[in-house]
């Protein structure tokens, strides 16, 4: 037998009513032949109730979701649109403008010509101060000739030495005053009148003071003392820092005439890169030095020099050719954690 669906009267007026609202909103002939096909079947016995429900809950999910135009939903044409009406609830909104006070209309302020002028030369100057790294121009023929060529531009000549020697008589007259009974000492890894790149970051001239840790104490105490006492954390390595910082002062003073470039406190010998300018009549250009006190590590560098040179005495030529690349190259500023000098020898010996 089949079975025959009687759907209640309640029923029937709740669909007519829901249907007739929704078919008066949607005017698609798709809209209209699937409602009509629910009624019939509403109406009509069917066979398998399964199939009146089916279409039932298709036609409400269509009605619902579906039967409105999706284009014109997302189309941002009108006042109407729903996409507006979105955007529009949560935008931002604007303070209210105040009338005494409208600075809608309030021109910005003009930069002054002064200034774009002074960052103008501003860049002028640090462009000028970049120096690129030009080929070394060699007049020999042939890669042996060449090479010693290059030896003889950036080995220590005679005038190399005596540059040490005046820089020394420099600095020792600078720190006199301060500490007399300092030992100044100079050494020279290269040639610094053939550095035309890093010559600032590698100095090629090393200017150590000496003097014993009872003599800085006694010539620095005013510096270091609290109430006539040493502090139980000064060390040795802080009364080095105290001296080369009470010893560039002097030596950056008027009387001297040398100019501070950076400071390096972090390495195992605190040091200050000084400029010996062109102005002292010491050399035709300006060059960069290395100063600090009681330091171990330039002695070493040309203590392994020395006794390597005797041994075999291409040895010296190696170590300045290597290092020479080393710094055109930009791995030799021991600054940013690169090998030292020392450490170059001690690689060229060895290895």
């Amino acid at each position: 037998m089949a079975s025959i669906v009687k759907p209640s009267p309640a029923g029937l007026h709740f669909l007519s009513n829901f249907f007739r609202k929704e078919v008066q909103k949607q005017i698609g002939i798709i809209s209209i032949g699937i409602t009509v096909i629910v009624l019939l079947c509403a109406c009509f016995p069917s066979q398998e109730p399964e199939i009146f429900l089916a279409l039932v809950t298709a036609t409400i999910y269509y009605l619902h979701y579906g039967g409105w135009d999706r284009n014109s939903a997302r189309s941002t044409d009108g006042p109407d649109c729903p996409v507006k009406k979105v955007r529009a609830k949560f935008a931002p909104q604007a303070p209210p403008r105040d009338c005494c006070h409208d600075t809608a209309h309030v021109p910005l302020p003009k930069a002054s010509p002064k200034a774009g002028k002074k960052k103008a030369g501003k860049e002028k100057e640090r462009k000028s101060n970049v120096m690129p790294i030009v080929p070394m121009e060699l007049q020999a023929q042939g890669w042996e000739a060449e090479v010693l060529e290059l030896l003889g531009k950036i080995a220590r000549t005679p005038e190399v030495y005596k540059l040490v020697n005046d820089v020394v008589s420099t600095v020792k007259k600078g720190v006199q005053e301060l500490i007399p009974e300092a030992e100044v000492m100079g050494f020279a890894s290269g040639n610094p009148m053939q550095n035309k790149a890093f010559a600032m970051a590698v100095p090629e001239i090393h200017i150590v003071l000496k003097a014993d840790s009872s003599v800085l104490l006694k010539r620095l105490e005013s510096r270091y003392s609290q109430n006539g006492k040493v502090p139980s954390y000064f060390d040795d390595k802080k009364l080095q820092k105290c001296a080369v910082r009470a010893c560039t002062e002097q030596l950056t003073s008027a009387n001297v005439g040398l100019k501070f470039r950076r400071s390096a406190f972090t390495g195992d010998d605190p040091k200050v890169c000084l400029l010996v300018p062109a102005s002292l009549g010491l050399c035709t250009d300006s060059i960069a030095i290395d100063f600090s006190v009681n330091a171990t590590t330039p002695l070493r560098a040309e203590t392994v020099m020395s006794i390597c040179q005797g041994l075999d005495s291409r040895t010296e030529g190696l170590i300045l050719l290597v290092r020479r690349w080393a710094r055109d190259r930009g791995i030799a500023h021991a600054a940013r954690g690169h090998l030292t000098t020392y450490a170059w020898n001690l690689l060229v010996v060895f290895f």
